[in-house]
C-alpha cells in the first residue's frame, strides 16, 4: 500500500513538472560574451575548400593569413578573459531574475550596460576582421572572395544559438472557420465576374 502511494505521488509530481516546463516558454540560451563580441576562429582547411582554391601557393597564402588572424584572436581573448567572464556572470545572473520579474526597463538597462562594456573589445575584433578581409581580398579573385564572404557569414551565424521555439499545434483554418474561407484562395469575394 505504501509503495503504491509513493508511486502515485512521484507520477503526479513528474506530470506537474512536465506541465509546468511545457508552459514555461522557450529556454533562453546563456549569454556568451566572446560570441557577442565576435571572437571567432576560422578553420583554414575548411575555408580553402569553401573558396575552392586549387593552387598550393594560394592555399598556403590564405592559410597563413587565417592562422595569423586566429593567433591574434587568441591573444585578444586572453587579454580580455577576466573582463569577458565577469560580464558573462553578471548578465546571466541578472537576466534570469529580470525575465522572472518581466522587468523590461531593467533588461534595456542591462543591454546598454553590457554594450558599453563590450564596445572597446568589439572595435578591436572589427579591426582584426577588417585586416583579414583586406589581406584575403588582395589574394583572391572576385568570385573566390564572394565565397569567402559567404563562409565568414555562415561561421558568424554559428556563434549565436537559435532560441528554441515553442511547439504549437497547427490549426486547419477551413474547419475552424466553418469553411468560410474555402474559396478565398481562388479569388474569393473580390474576384472578377464576367
Amino acid at each position: 500500500m505504501m509503495k503504491l502511494f509513493k508511486n502515485i505521488i512521484t507520477s503526479v509530481l513528474l506530470l506537474t513538472g512536465f506541465v509546468i516546463s511545457a508552459q514555461g516558454g522557450p529556454k533562453i540560451p546563456d549569454f556568451n560574451a566572446k560570441n557577442v563580441v565576435g571572437i571567432i576562429r576560422y578553420d583554414e582547411e575548411i575555408a580553402c575548400k569553401k573558396i575552392k582554391l586549387k593552387k598550393t601557393e594560394d592555399i598556403a597564402a590564405v592559410s597563413k593569413h587565417i592562422i595569423k588572424f586566429n593567433r591574434a584572436m587568441d591573444e585578444l581573448k586572453f587579454r580580455h578573459f577576466v573582463k569577458l567572464n565577469d560580464i558573462e556572470l553578471l548578465v546571466n545572473m541578472k537576466q534570469k531574475s529580470i525575465i522572472a520579474r518581466k522587468d523590461f526597463q531593467a533588461m534595456t538597462e542591462l543591454q546598454i550596460e553590457t554594450h558599453e562594456k563590450l564596445s572597446p573589445i568589439k572595435s578591436e575584433v572589427k579591426e582584426l576582421t577588417d585586416g583579414l578581409t583586406e589581406d584575403i581580398k588582395n589574394l583572391l579573385s572576385e568570385k573566390q572572395f564572394k565565397k569567402w564572404k559567404k563562409y565568414v557569414i555562415s561561421a558568424q551565424k554559428e556563434l549565436f544559438p537559435q532560441v528554441e521555439k515553442q511547439h504549437r499545434p497547427a490549426m486547419n483554418t477551413n474547419r475552424s472557420m466553418g469553411g468560410m474561407n474555402r474559396g478565398m484562395n481562388r479569388g474569393g469575394m473580390n474576384r472578377r465576374r464576367y
